[in-house]
């Protein structure tokens, strides 16, 4: 009752997401609040040459947790996901009436593509009015990713075969790609997690730039540590031992 204002929000399973600002002056009346039905997120992924990019992963994530989705969204659970077609196109099937955040990115990636973000977007109608997100084209362009590969032995020398590598992010703040440190996955972030071959060999593909180590672990061996490296402009090799 002290409040000069509130704000309403209503949301229901299949609806857009309706915020009204009510004033003392209405507060006694009967507020009647009109819904607009959900559409589809819908644009187009396209690379370095704007090349359509087809069978990318495209994913609809809170913007509270950019600080790994926007460099290892793979590990991340989207609240919704698609693949684009052959022409590179997708159309994301989404429903806000059933997340509670206001803020969202789409993003698109690639097992050779370093992931590309949307700008930040949100579902609050407007009036009577769809969002306008759910009206424009969201266009993503996928930069090539680096490699990081490399082999795991044991101390007598012979290939670890099975040994599980973490590839972590190093020192965030520097070499985040243009990143804020905020938006960049934190040093010591598992980024990606692969297991070594037959003969002890590990690759990584489509790496951000950025700061990393290795880390090995086989059982019955003492894990194995990598130094701190930057990839940039080039791939990255390295020999692991336990």
């Amino acid at each position: 009752e002290d409040a000069s204002e509130i704000v309403l929000r209503v949301s229901a399973t299949g609806w857009t997401v309706l915020r009204k600002k009510v004033g003392n002056k209405e507060r006694d009346n009967e507020l009647e609040l009109q819904l607009a039905p959900v559409g589809a997120l819908f644009g187009r992924v396209i690379d370095a040459d704007e090349v359509p990019v087809a069978g990318a992963t495209v994913g609809l994530f809170e913007q509270s947790r950019q600080r790994v989705a926007r460099v290892a969204p793979w590990q991340l659970e989207a609240l919704f996901e698609t693949e684009t077609g052959p022409d590179g196109s997708f159309s994301l099937e989404v429903d806000p009436g059933l997340v509670r955040d206001s803020r969202f990115r789409v993003i698109a990636w690639t097992d050779t593509h370093q992931p590309a973000t949307s700008r930040s977007i949100q579902f609050a109608q407007r009036g009577e009015l769809a969002p306008a997100a759910l009206a424009t084209e969201i266009v993503l362009q996928l930069e090539a990713g680096l490699q990081v590969t490399g082999t795991v032995s044991s101390a007598d020398n012979q290939p670890a075969r099975g040994a599980r590598v973490h590839l972590r992010r190093d020192g965030s703040a520097q070499s985040s790609g243009g990143l804020s440190a905020g938006l960049a996955a934190a040093s010591g972030d598992i980024v990606r997690a692969v297991t070594a071959g037959p003969d002890g060999r590990f690759s990584f593909v489509g790496v951000s730039p950025g700061d990393y180590h290795l880390e090995a672990m086989l059982a019955g061996h003492s894990p194995g540590i990598g130094v701190p490296f930057s990839v940039v402009n080039a791939h990255w090799d390295e020999d692991l031992r336990l």
